[in-house]
């Protein structure tokens, strides 16, 4: 049975930083599902508004709502052949998670939908994503290295 002493030496050896850093790593996915399938797919940015600016093409507005109607005519959803969403990518930097995607036209969607728009959850989808896979991933490192258990 672990004492109190125990139980203190487990914290002290906790890095909090390192185990919050590995969570968000090992929930990557999820993030990118919420800002791509419920945000952006949706025509959303991160702010919860209509991803602006519209198309300003009418024959490429009237193709983009045959292939999904979800955002509304005319407001993009940032996805054509689907290459932009699947290359998004969580990383954090010291104490920042940063989002964003590798395919080449990233910077040209990212200068004009802004980047801080595109990239980020709601209010919304941030506490969704804190409360469920985050949150599960980080108790479960605080138990496997400390012992103490959440009821």
């Amino acid at each position: 049975m672990a004492t109190v002493i125990d139980l203190l030496n487990s914290l002290k050896q906790f890095d909090l930083k390192a185990a919050i850093t590995q969570s968000i790593e090992e929930t990557e996915d999820a993030y990118i599902e919420l800002n791509t399938q419920k945000q952006l797919f949706k025509g959303e940015d991160s702010t919860g508004s209509q991803i602006q600016p519209l198309y300003r093409s009418s024959s490429y507005a009237k193709m983009k709502n045959q292939m999904n109607s979800a955002p509304g005519y005319g407001v993009p959803d940032l996805k054509l052949t689907g290459s932009f969403y699947q290359n998004m990518k969580v990383r954090v930097e010291s104490d920042t998670l940063i989002l964003d995607s590798d395919v080449e036209y990233a910077q040209n969607l990212e200068k004009k939908y802004d980047a801080d728009k595109i990239y980020g959850l709601t209010e919304d989808n941030q506490e969704q994503y804190n409360e469920g896979p985050f949150f599960n991933a980080l108790e479960q490192k605080i138990t496997e290295q400390t012992g103490l258990i959440f009821s």
